[in-house]
């Protein structure tokens, strides 16, 4: 109980630091002669992980010990091998 908590916890703070990505993103959009295409890019990319570890509060015993995404993510590599 004490460690689902926990965890929780953790989640929604990770969550909210990626989603404040959006702030400079916001920036580079109204402003793209002063901002860099790759910082604006990158700061997306944290904004969705942050929506997707907000999302993961839900259950997060699912969403951290699921195997099922990452199984055929990690094999394609090997069967592509051989």
């Amino acid at each position: 109980m004490r460690r689902d908590r926990a965890l929780k916890v953790v989640l929604v703070l990770l969550g909210l630091l990626f989603v404040a990505a959006v702030y400079p993103m916001v920036g580079g959009v109204l402003h793209p002669d002063q901002s860099d295409t790759g910082d604006t890019m990158m700061a997306s990319i944290y904004a969705t992980l942050g929506v997707f570890l907000l999302l993961a509060v839900r259950n997060p015993r699912i969403a951290v010990s699921s195997p099922l995404p990452h199984g055929p993510a990690l094999r394609t590599p090997l069967l592509c091998r051989s």
